[in-house]
Formats: structure tokens, sequence, C-alpha cells
């Protein structure tokens, strides 16, 4: 390794900062932090207004599958729950910590929780 940068690692959109919204939708304003409403699915809106139910401040945790996935009816449900808390993940809406594989998954409010 030289500390080159590799030509061949793909260059993101500049749309997409990893902060400012879900990637999926372009906004274009570069760093601007968009409403829950213009990149989410309206079931991602429902969890994010569960996730303020059980967080009601920034010291809360809530125990993602104890809390959250054993409420699900089926395992298609606790997918898109999970795929969904990941969007919130990466967009730092919560912020997650697991101590340990296959452990316990606690969330908490990240810094974008509030739009």
């Amino acid at each position: 390794d030289d500390g080159q940068a590799d030509s061949r690692m793909p260059v993101l959109p500049l749309e997409f900062d990893g902060a400012g919204g879900s990637g999926a939708a372009s906004t274009g304003r570069r760093g601007a932090r968009a409403s829950l409403s213009e990149n989410y699915t309206m079931r991602t809106m429902e969890l994010m207004a569960l996730f303020e139910e059980k967080l009601p401040n920034e010291d809360s945790f809530v125990d993602f599958i104890a809390e959250i996935l054993k409420q699900a009816p089926t395992r298609f449900v606790r997918a898109q729950r999970t795929y969904d808390m990941l969007v919130l993940v990466s967009d730092r809406r919560l912020s997650v910590r697991q101590h340990a594989p296959y452990g316990d998954i606690m969330l908490r409010r990240g810094g974008g929780f509030r739009v």
C-alpha cells in the first residue's frame, strides 16, 4: 500500500452526505437536513413516531428487539422495522449500541432526532 487512493473505489453522488438525508431521495441541498416527509416512507415515519413515544428524552434507551420487534406480528414486518431502524440510524436520527454480536440492540435519540 503506497497511501494513494484507489481509483477503482466508487464515488458517492454529491447529494448523499451520510447525515443529511436517506440517500434514496436526492434533494440537491448538500448538508441540509430534510424533513421526515421528504425522504421517508409512511412506514418509516410511523416507526419514528413510535420512537418519539418510547424515547421521551436524550437519556432514554429502548431495547429494539424486546420493545419494538417482539410487537411485530410477522417476520416480514420485523424485517421491515429492522430496515427502517437502520435507515433512521444512518440518518443519525437514532444512535445504536450493541455490546456483543447477537446481543441486545439498544437505541437512543441521535443528533438528528428532531427535525
